[in-house]
């Protein structure tokens, strides 16, 4: 195997491979033999059609030297030019036939060399830690347990909304028998007492799923030119929830 290197620019190089024509040919011969023994349909045995055999020779023996053979050449020649990429080695050309050496470019990036540190003179500033008190304990642990609430349905012969308890309703509402903008939604989950559709709460409260009831409220300012407006709503409660911690 010959090698060269060359200098592409700043940490770039270039590495030229040729294995020889005595190293390659037993891989060379191992793949012809293999698919001259192909049989296709509708040939004899050892036959194929003008120029198979050497296209697919030629795909057959580019698999094998980019998976096999020049990985192991390549890693010889760096460890001689005593270079190691930090980047994945970028084939650029491969030239090979049945009677010719098997010839590639490869491009790559090295480290740059940097200069020895002396850890000795390296001064490290201690910082003092304030005291952990016991409220500081509690409150991270109550932000793990907050991060680890879930849903949880409630369950049972007559379970009825609560405070702190989360709803998921259907509504919708008239104005004077009229419908209007942002009058109906479907699914809308919300903890009572919370600060979400804070109109609905009070209305809610005792009721138990399956529910359906009709209320008169005010509209609040979301409601835009219809705030302030006395509105007729029918509620249907669908599910009534808990916070579950671990």
């Amino acid at each position: 195997m010959e090698s060269t290197i060359d200098e592409l620019g700043k940490l770039k190089y270039s590495l030229d491979l040729e294995i020889s024509l005595k190293e390659i040919k037993p891989t060379y011969d191992t793949i012809y033999r293999k698919l001259k023994s192909t049989r296709l349909n509708g040939f004899r045995p050892g036959k194929h059609p003008k120029g198979w055999l050497e296209k697919r020779f030629l795909s057959a023996m580019h698999q094998e030297a980019v998976d096999r053979i020049i990985p192991g050449y390549m890693d010889k020649a760096l460890k001689k030019h005593s270079l190691r990429p930090i980047t994945k080695p970028v084939i650029q050309k491969i030239d090979f036939g049945r009677k010719v050496p098997l010839s590639v470019t490869i491009h790559f990036e090295i480290s740059p060399e940097l200069p020895p540190l002396d850890y000795g003179k390296i001064q490290l500033e201690k910082k003092e830690i304030d005291e952990v008190s016991a409220a500081d304990i509690s409150k991270e642990l109550e932000i793990l347990m907050q991060r680890e609430e879930v849903l949880a349905l409630k369950e049972g012969d007559d379970v009825k909304v609560e405070n702190d308890d989360w709803v998921l309703i259907n509504y919708e509402g008239r104005i004077e028998g009229k419908e209007f903008d942002d009058s109906k939604a479907n699914d809308m989950q919300f903890a009572i007492g919370g600060s979400d559709l804070v109109e609905f709460h009070s209305g809610l409260l005792g009721m138990s799923s399956g529910d359906e009831k009709e209320v008169e409220i005010e509209l609040p300012d979301r409601f835009g030119e219809n705030a302030g407006k006395k509105a007729n709503f029918i509620i249907k409660l669908t599910e009534i929830s808990f916070v579950k911690r671990p």
